[in-house]
Parts: structure tokens; sequence; C-alpha cells
């Protein structure tokens, strides 16, 4: 869609935006939640466990799911669950893989959740995260080892 008139972002990579768009940090407008470092215990029933090979499509499938974590092992371990209406997405290697969950899961060290939405469409943001606009620029700041890496601070930087 064509506006009569544009601004500049004020940001390079992002350019001109209309100009009743505003810009804000994703840290102003929603949470990054990060799981904890340990791997709980798997089993066959509780939360599904979402690692990288579940996030495909724009929604999550969880029907045919391998390994859950326990509501024991939940509450034991005091793991954190992504809420419902969040979007889970890649932190390492390809960052434009995402998807959104629809119920509670625990997420493994490759996942991030971005939730808590302010005044932001869940399915815009998750689209805007896999353009490859974005994905360049996640590559651009990404630390790298043997793989590169997003972390929570650098992906709050970013502006939407």
């Amino acid at each position: 869609m064509r506006y009569d008139n544009y601004k500049s972002s004020g940001i390079d990579w992002i350019g001109n935006v209309p100009n009743h768009w505003s810009i804000k940090r994703v840290k102003d407008i929603l949470n990054v939640f990060v799981p904890q470092r340990d791997k709980p215990v798997l089993g066959d029933i509780g939360f599904p466990w979402v690692t990288m090979e579940y996030l495909k499509g724009t929604v999550l499938d969880l029907e045919n799911y391998k390994f859950y974590v326990s509501d024991f092992e939940v509450t034991d371990k005091k793991i954190r669950l992504v809420p419902p209406n969040s979007i889970l997405a890649s932190c390492v290697g390809e960052f434009s893989i995402t998807a959104i969950n629809t119920e509670p899961v625990v997420i493994n060290q490759q996942i991030q959740a971005f939730t808590r939405f302010k005044k932001l469409n869940l399915f815009y943001f998750n689209y805007t995260i896999q353009s490859t606009l974005y994905n360049n620029y996640f590559n651009s700041i990404a630390s790298e080892t043997t793989l590169k890496y997003l972390n929570k601070d650098k992906f709050l930087l970013t502006s939407v």
C-alpha cells in the first residue's frame, strides 16, 4: 500500500516509513522470554517441549509432539512456561524461523519467546521477524563463534 507522506524512521536499514507510523524499540512493547539453561527431564505427558524442529508454519502444530515436561518437573525445578499467544523464534543460526504457540509450552536454549504484545498485532510481528530485512539485520548484530547468536539485549534494541 502506498501512502501520501513519508518520514525518516531514523534507522538506516529501515529507511522511510509512513508519516502516521511511530517507531518503537522492541523492549517498549513486548518482553523477551529466555528459557532456563538446564534441560528438564522429558516424558510423555505434560507441557510440550519445543525445539527448533517444531518451528514450522505460522502456528505451532502440537498434534504430533514426542516430548513433554511434566507438571511435577515444572513445579519442582521452577521451570517457566511460555504463555499462549507468544512468538517462538530461533536465536541460534538462522533467525527467521518462528511459530506462534496456542498453549503453554517449555522451550529449549535455541529459542526465545516474545510475549506481552502491546498495540502490536501478533501475526504482523511474526511476519516481520520472518522477513529478509529483519533476518539480514539480526545476522549483522548477532555474536558469532561457531554459530551466530542473537541475545535478548540485542533483540530489544530493534525497532519496529
